[in-house]
């Protein structure tokens, strides 16, 4: 019964710790580059006051289409690195 808005935002705010304890977990193997992951985070920042004023402007529908957009990309991005480090490992 909630926006489409405040779902999206809702749900962006809970991944934050989330994501800092999974880079803290895989930090024990060597697996976190806290510099990056820094440089991510800080620009997160701007980039979510940016995000929350476009959405609150746009209609929930626009917020939907583009988090559904957003999805499809990162999805076939994460498959093509996939699929590209799968044919390296074959060679």
């Amino acid at each position: 019964g909630f926006s489409q808005q405040l779902a999206a935002g809702t749900s962006l705010v809970v991944m934050a710790p989330i994501a800092i304890f999974g880079a803290w977990r895989q930090s024990v193997t060597g697996a976190t580059d806290w510099q990056v992951g820094l440089r991510f985070g800080l620009a997160s920042i701007p980039g979510g006051v940016v995000g929350a004023l476009i959405a609150v402007a746009v209609s929930g529908s626009v917020v939907r289409s583009a988090f559904v957009l957003v999805i499809l990309v990162v999805g076939f991005q994460m498959l093509r690195v996939g699929l590209a480090q799968r044919r390296r490992g074959r060679h």
